[in-house]
């Protein structure tokens, strides 16, 4: 490359962004990115549709105050699960991935 970047692309997520990273969540072969927001206690998913563009985020509610996230595969079932760690609420939100659908857990 020669060091440049194309446009911008902005998306809408939830209040205070704090962090996001990247996996492929629904087993299409695009990235798609989760952020943390500290600000309304969600995270936000949005789906890459290939052609630099995302689907509108869905948000689903975590701890009080999200700070950090990662991911792996928690329970083998080859699908990307999101934990969240919640710095004023002494919990971590597991999300397990069922790729269309993911539902959230916290312990």
């Amino acid at each position: 490359g020669d060091g440049t970047f194309s446009q911008q692309l902005n998306q809408t997520v939830g209040k205070y962004p704090s962090k996001a990273t990247t996996a492929d969540l629904d087993n299409d072969g695009y990235l798609d990115v989760i952020t943390i927001n500290y600000g309304d206690n969600t995270i936000s998913v949005l789906l890459g549709n290939g052609n630099r563009t995302f689907s509108s985020q869905v948000k689903y509610a975590t701890g009080v105050q999200p700070s950090d996230i990662a991911i792996g595969d928690l329970n083998k079932d080859n699908k990307i699960d999101v934990i969240v760690t919640n710095s004023q609420s002494e919990k971590v939100s597991v999300f397990l991935n069922k790729c269309s659908n993911v539902t959230a857990t916290t312990s």
